[in-house]
């Protein structure tokens, strides 16, 4: 049904998206260290940590609960373990 391949696929990437901001509020601190990725939201401290913490999670939880959801459990439960 195309509604719910395109609630998977919104899941997923809410999924992504709440991965890639975890992954860059645990690795702020090296992030700051290196040139590259020094001007990003966290290390410049243009974001809070906290903030992006709640946001990764809520983000994350969000997906992995509508994928249940509207899904099925099993999808939310690998999408889970990819977060």
């Amino acid at each position: 049904h195309p509604v719910l391949g395109f609630t998977a696929i919104l899941c997923i990437a809410l999924g992504a998206g709440a991965a890639a901001t975890l992954n860059q509020w645990y690795e702020a601190d090296l992030d700051a260290k290196m040139k590259r990725t020094a001007s990003r939201p966290l290390p410049a401290g243009r974001m809070d940590r906290q903030s992006a913490l709640h946001f990764g999670v809520g983000v994350g939880a969000l997906s992995v609960i509508l994928m249940g959801l509207a899904v099925n459990y099993a999808a939310a439960a690998i999408l889970l373990a990819s977060i």
